[in-house]
């Protein structure tokens, strides 16, 4: 995207990002308090009640990439809904595992997923695979969350700085984040992703809700999709086979329960019935939020402006029902999701790696 856009333009994206930045410094250091051990520092002292397990589940679920990737999967189709049912599904599984999770951590001081892996089989090996597996898994997630960052100063920017420009910001804002994440450990990072995750689920579930009653592209736009549009893949008469959406639903279950960021919020509940409520909280936040951004999606997807480039399309569509205030919201909603993924990411990386991978300890075991 680039217009004309004279400086105030400017001064209202990164004002606002400016503004959202202070804050979240602010709420950081209102809410600081020393770790006393590395449990603490891991699980923040496991003193948390549902809401605060709940939105950071939830920020560690959805990252900014949601907003781009995703969004452009309804843009096109249906597909895009897979994502609300794979994710429900998962969480439900993390919810039946909670309570032995939450007890078996207490009881053995448990930090990370691969902790729990290794006390189970008594295995270091068990313990330090699974570790590097799950980092692994995390780093093209950091990759994606760091592409919306630069999608976003690309926007924030009109379209004046060049990709390069844009990326290299996006990469220097989620390393001074850092600062705070390393420094200040889960404590900081779940204080943080209440705020992080009021604006990004919250308020951007109600910018869509509010465009999806009165913008130029609600609900009637929905009763006017193209037939194609409805259809499922895999349907009968589809080239990807009846397999198609189960393989995708059932391999997202599958990977939610490995998630290492996911897993690691049972830890940080002060009790069962916190984790348990917080799960079934986190239920309603990611599946109710994403149903209802992938609805606004298909919604603007007939727009010629969002066709034209669809994972463009939350920014483009807020820009043309808004103009600049609001496309400075929509970049506000993406950075707050991006920033509470990518450090999800980094704080459970460097967790298990200190936890798991730095020393070759025997783990606790259930037997012993």
């Amino acid at each position: 995207m680039k217009i004309n856009a004279a400086e105030p333009h400017y001064l209202i994206t990164f004002g606002m990002i400016g503004l959202f930045l202070a804050i979240m410094i602010a709420v950081l250091y209102a809410t600081n308090r020393k770790s006393t051990s590395f449990s603490d520092y891991a699980v923040g002292g496991r003193s948390y009640g549902p809401w605060f397990i709940a939105m950071s589940y939830t920020n560690s679920w959805w990252p900014g990439a949601t907003f781009t990737a995703f969004f452009s999967l309804s843009v096109s189709g249906v597909i895009g809904f897979y994502g609300a049912v794979y994710s429900t599904l998962g969480v439900t599984a993390m919810y039946l595992m909670a309570r032995r999770a939450w007890k078996w951590g207490q009881h053995f001081n448990l930090t990370t997923q691969p902790d729990l892996l290794g006390m189970r089989f008594n295995s270091p090996a068990v313990k330090r695979v699974a570790s590097i597996i799950g980092i692994i898994c995390v780093f093209p997630w950091v990759v994606m969350g760091i592409q919306a960052l630069a999608l976003l100063v690309e926007f924030a920017s009109f379209g004046r700085w060049g990709v390069t420009t844009c990326l290299i910001a996006g990469v220097l804002l989620i390393l001074v984040r850092q600062y705070w994440t390393v420094s200040m450990g889960m404590r900081g990072l779940i204080m943080t992703d209440m705020y992080q995750g009021i604006i990004a689920y919250g308020l951007g579930a109600l910018v869509c809700v509010v465009l999806l009653f009165g913008g130029d592209h609600g609900f009637g736009q929905l009763a006017t999709l193209p037939p194609a549009m409805l259809q499922i893949p895999g349907a009968e008469g589809s080239h990807y086979g009846p397999w198609y959406m189960f393989s995708l639903i059932f391999t997202g279950v599958i990977g939610s329960m490995c998630w290492p960021m996911s897993f690691q919020r049972i830890y940080t509940a002060s009790g069962i019935r916190a984790v348990k409520k917080g799960t079934l909280l986190t239920i309603l936040l990611v599946g109710g939020f994403y149903a209802i951004l992938m609805l606004f999606a298909t919604a603007v997807s007939q727009d010629p402006n969002v066709q034209a480039n669809p994972q463009n399309g939350f920014f483009t569509a807020l820009f043309d029902q808004g103009g600049p205030w609001l496309l400075a919201l929509a970049l506000v909603i993406v950075l707050a999701a991006s920033i509470g993924h990518v450090d999800g990411c980094v704080q459970v990386c460097g967790t298990q790696f200190a936890n798991d991978l730095a020393t070759w300890n025997k783990p606790r075991s259930i037997v012993n």
